[in-house]
């Protein structure tokens, strides 16, 4: 028995050729319009991208100026008010040589060196010294032991002192708010230069998913950092 001979396949008809033709043309200009907007937005992200990894870099380098600055006025306050203090403490200890000096003329009975002594105190003493002495300390065991625990005891020194540490404290957070904002930038300008970078390779593969993939990878990053660029403040 001889073997059965395959058939024939069946010529393809005019219409099915036009059909095919068809859409084999409409397969490539779908295939043209994807490169054309590969291309597109791969020119969007290498134009725009360079727009913001400078602009970042100018705003980071500018906040990091901010920074040294704040950074400088904190450590000019903290010693000006360290040397304030100091001051004031000698002048406290003057205070507390020349009270317990007339202390010890008063009770000796020495009424002309009590006097004498009285006049050198400081003016910043003097309101704190009446007022306690209005307590009858000498009587009074309850009485203040010293003019310099009460509150009208007021050192301008020791005031200017912690005005000035306090007005220190605050560069120093401005410097720290100044380098958070700083280092940020630096992380916007690198995640657009992530995203160039994609732009960039990406045509250099010859298929066309992985083109696509990078190049929409990269549009996605570009976006991250324009939306963070618009959440920053600006110096």
């Amino acid at each position: 028995m001889e073997p059965q001979k395959p058939e024939p396949l069946a010529a393809a008809t005019p219409a099915q050729t036009r059909q095919a033709k068809q859409a084999h043309r409409i397969a490539i200009m779908q295939r043209l319009v994807l490169e054309h907007w590969l291309e597109l937005m791969a020119t969007f992200i290498l134009t725009v991208g360079s727009l913001a990894a400078a602009w970042s870099g100018t705003q980071a380098s500018r906040w990091g100026g901010v920074q040294s600055q704040a950074y400088t006025l904190a450590t000019g306050g903290l010693l000006q008010a360290g040397q304030a203090n100091q001051l004031a403490g000698q002048l406290a200890l003057y205070d507390t040589i020349t009270f317990d000096s007339w202390i010890a003329a008063f009770r000796k009975g020495e009424t002309e060196e009590a006097a004498l002594i009285e006049r050198r105190f400081r003016i910043e003493f003097r309101p704190a010294f009446a007022a306690w002495r209005a307590t009858n300390p000498f009587d009074d065991p309850t009485a203040p032991a010293s003019p310099l625990i009460l509150p009208e005891y007021q050192s301008r020194l020791a005031a200017e002192s912690m005005r000035l540490e306090q007005q220190a404290q605050q560069h120093f957070l401005a410097g720290e708010h100044a380098n958070t904002v700083s280092s940020t930038y630096v992380v916007i300008g690198f995640m657009a230069a992530v995203a160039i970078f994609f732009a960039g390779t990406a045509p250099r593969f010859t298929w066309f998913l992985a083109r696509a993939s990078m190049t929409v990878l990269g549009l996605l990053i570009l976006l991250w950092s324009l939306w963070r660029i618009g959440t920053m403040p600006i110096m």
